[in-house]
């Protein structure tokens, strides 16, 4: 089957709407290409902000933690201090009975 000159001015007529069409085509997709490559460096960037972010409120929170377990160590030791002299005048007051023979027999029978 042989291609008739009307055919032929068909074709060369539709060339360029094809040719357009194709054109479309590529650019759709290197648009959506494009599209895709900024919504994911918009995400890396909004996960790499959102972990900055948490790691700035953790280390406030450390900070404030320190403080408050200086804090009670502060306490502990004020509170250990006060007790010191009481455990003193309180062993003053208590002598340990002592029995010579406390710890020497030993009941084998039973």
């Amino acid at each position: 089957m042989a291609i008739q000159p009307i055919d032929l001015q068909t074709l060369y007529s539709q060339l360029d709407t094809v040719a357009k069409t194709v054109m479309q085509q590529q650019q759709g997709a290197q648009l959506t290409h494009a599209m895709r490559a900024a919504e994911l460096t918009r995400q890396e960037t909004e996960k790499n902000t959102a972990v900055r972010e948490l790691t700035q409120e953790n280390e406030g929170m450390e900070a404030i933690n320190d403080r408050t377990s200086s804090g009670k160590q502060n306490q502990e030791g004020r509170d250990k201090q006060k007790k010191q002299p009481e455990m003193q005048e309180e062993a003053k007051h208590f002598s340990p009975i002592k029995d010579p023979n406390l710890g020497r027999h030993v009941d084998v029978l039973g």
